[in-house]
């Protein structure tokens, strides 16, 4: 890979890192503050509890579930 290339796949990867770090927090804050989430958070809480799981685990594995095919397709 060139150096522009690189450092331009860098750039948009840490992009998408403080994306993903900015919604987490906001839908930290609504969950905190009892005002509700969006829909995904809510079914992959409710979900979550219904195995035992914490919020967090259990997004983190149907986030993985849905990034496999993206990365296939």
């Amino acid at each position: 890979m060139t150096t522009p290339a690189r450092s331009s796949l860098i750039l948009r990867s840490l992009y998408a890192l403080a994306g993903v770090v900015i919604i987490g927090w906001g839908a930290a804050v609504l969950r905190v503050g009892l005002v509700g989430v969006d829909p995904y958070t809510a079914f992959n809480a409710g979900a979550g509890t219904l195995l035992g799981w914490g919020l967090g685990p259990f997004q983190l594995l149907a986030n993985l579930v849905l990034f496999v095919p993206v990365l296939i397709w």
